[in-house]
């Protein structure tokens, strides 16, 4: 027989207001506490969604084993989801292309990115206005793929436009305007080494090269507009250059000293003419003006920065934000470790936390380098989870999100969630199902199965649409005389549910004890459930009511009946709370006088001799 959960219905609902908001949406939190990383959620198969246990948010996850145990995001500045969001890339054993529903939280169709084993896969860049549109390297040329019609198509073969004499024999680092029309690259030489030689911009409507610089170099980046680039030169230390800007409109050049008074940007984004980056002298982050790089201000301040690396993403269209991931490989000790939050780039220091990453830095390829999307609802980022020994792709959404909305079309209603639900039930235990499944409770990201709870939730946060089966009412509040009546036979142990004749839809009882008798168990609701030593329920869309037979200890009295039950929760209609079972005593062998005679007033005319009390739900 199937266990008691750890966790009963009742308590539960009392722990609602703290896992999401009072009208079921997720909520990013906003403080500076320090959070640490609870026991890792047990991961669903790819396209599986799941909620962080620190904060609540939805994450996906997007590789498995199937796709081997190596599967990446790029970089923080270079996109995973291409211009609507209806895409997206990562590279597992090969470059691999999702179609994603953005409204739905779901994957599509899978397939290889490219059919080229030639084509770079991590700088390449989803075009600024295209959807169907990828841009990749090879060697000096440029391509466009596109991903609807499979066909790639040659931009620019930079061999003929390079100055004579030039060695270079790669591309590299790609970036671009969000037009489509600017690109900036590195020049690399030929292999084996492929060493640095500088980089170039060039101008796609004029097909001229806008600068050609020989140095070297680490790493090069057009700003979203196009007009300003930014050139890393690898190089640190007291008044040492480590950045430079160009304004390639107005043939402008500024250097950037590692330390005061420009404080470099390290790992960088860019925005429109903002530059957002680290400060490797105040443990912060920065941003500045791209005209007016030599000033800069900080935008939060760190406690630690020993950690490890912190990755920024200003790829969203919203530049009010910007998505930060830090990497360790240490435990939490401060706020923000290990962590996936939203930066305001206004100076007010505004943050809002979304999710542990759970990666173990080891070395580069562990860390986050979390990337948002251009509508700026999802996330994307890399994790080993827990050291586990791979790496997988994962998406955290920042949409709204309603506890019980399995299909996550923005509503909880019966064709796409409940019936979605009752496929899926599988009573108490561990069967590693997920939350698009059913798995909403009792814990942020589902407890392994789709059970009672779940559906007790589900019923209470039904937000329709449900007239294809008829009115369904609002609930009787406790106190009400409409709250329904379980009425239980102290010579038989039979059990009579809703004598007051106000039809339910779905009850849980439950007890510590194992005291009930599942073989007298008889249904009174058509649907699913669990009948067991230490649970009976039932769930259904048509209402019912009536005896569900012996299935209790013969004996109790009214006090011994509230103690076998420690749950005890019956649902009116769906969309509504809870309430508590009003517990009528029947046959009784020794009532208390002053409730005997509260119970021969309240049950005149239905013959019945009793004890009855009405009892307050116990959730708010």
């Amino acid at each position: 027989m199937a266990g008691l959960r750890s966790l009963s219905v009742c308590a539960f609902l009392l722990l609602l207001p703290q896992l999401a908001t009072a009208s079921s949406f997720v909520h990013l939190n906003t403080d500076y506490g320090v959070y640490g990383e609870p026991p890792l959620p047990t991961l669903p198969a790819a396209g599986g969604v799941f909620l962080d246990p620190a904060f609540g948010t939805p994450i996906m996850r997007v590789s498995d084993e199937q796709d081997g145990p190596n599967n990446l995001t790029a970089y923080s500045h270079w996109p995973t989801f291409n211009v609507d969001s209806t895409r997206l890339h990562f590279s597992g054993e090969t470059p691999t292309l999702y179609e994603f529903d953005p409204e739905t939280f779901t994957l599509g169709e899978k397939s290889t990115l490219w059919s080229s084993t030639n084509l770079n896969w991590e700088d390449s860049v989803w075009s600024g206005i295209d959807p169907d549109v990828i841009y990749a390297r090879r060697g000096l040329e440029l391509y466009s793929h596109n991903v609807a019609t499979r066909e790639t198509t040659l931009v620019k073969d930079f061999s003929t436009a390079l100055p004579e004499g030039v060695s270079a024999g790669h591309l590299g680092h790609m970036s671009r305007s969000l037009d489509d029309n600017r690109f900036a690259f590195m020049l690399r030489s030929p292999g084996p080494d492929y060493d640095s030689l500088g980089y170039i911009a060039w101008d796609r409507g004029q097909d001229e090269l806008l600068l050609h610089q020989e140095e070297w170099i680490h790493a090069v980046h057009l700003d979203k507009s196009g007009e300003h680039l930014l050139v890393k030169t690898g190089q640190q230390g007291r008044g040492v250059i480590e950045s430079r800007v160009f304004n390639l409109d107005e043939g402008q050049q500024f250097d950037l000293v590692d330390d005061a008074p420009d404080y470099s940007p390290g790992h960088y984004d860019l925005g429109v003419g903002k530059i957002v980056g680290t400060d490797n002298w105040r443990k912060s982050i920065t941003i500045r003006d791209a005209d007016t790089p030599h000033e800069s201000d900080v935008l939060i301040q760190f406690e630690d920065w020993k950690n490890g690396p912190v990755h920024l993403s200003m790829l969203g269209d919203n530049e009010d934000w910007i998505v930060v991931s830090s990497n360790s490989n240490e435990p939490v000790n401060n706020a923000f470790d290990n962590e996936i939050f939203l930066l305001a780039t206004d100076g007010s220091g505004e943050v809002r936390r979304v999710a542990h990453h759970r990666s173990v830095f080891n070395s580069y390829w562990d860390s986050a380098r979390a990337n948002v999307s251009r509508d700026g609802n999802f996330i994307a980022f890399t994790s080993n989870w827990g050291d586990s020994g791979r790496r997988d792709v994962f998406i955290a959404s920042l949409k709204s999100f309603l506890y019980g909305d399995l299909d996550n079309d923005g509503d909880v209603d019966i064709q796409g969630d409940m019936l979605k639900a009752f496929s899926n039930f599988t009573g108490p235990g561990d069967f590693q199902k997920t939350r698009a499944e059913g798995d909403v409770g009792p814990l942020p990201g589902g407890d392994g199965d789709v059970d009672s709870e779940d559906l007790m939730i589900i019923y209470r946060e039904f937000t329709g649409p449900g007239s294809e089966f008829g009115q369904l009412g609002g609930a009787a509040e406790a106190g009400d005389p409409a709250v329904p009546d379980l009425v239980y036979d102290a010579a038989t142990g039979e059990v009579i549910l809703d004598a007051d004749g106000s039809s339910i839809l779905a009850y849980v009882l439950q007890t510590t004890s194992n005291g009930f008798l599942p073989d007298q168990h008889t249904t009174i609701l058509d649907s699913v459930g669990t009948t067991s030593t230490s649970e009976l329920s039932e769930f259904a869309l048509t209402p019912g009511s009536g005896s569900i037979g012996a299935v209790f200890p013969v004996g109790l009295n009214l006090a011994g009946l509230t103690a076998l039950l420690s749950a005890n929760e019956v649902i009116l209609a769906l969309g509504t709370d809870p309430v508590a079972f009003d517990l009528v005593v029947v046959n009784a062998s020794s009532p208390e006088p002053a409730a005997a005679a509260l119970a021969a007033l309240a049950l005149a005319g239905l013959a019945l001799y009793g004890v009855r009390r009405r009892r307050s739900p116990r959730f708010v």
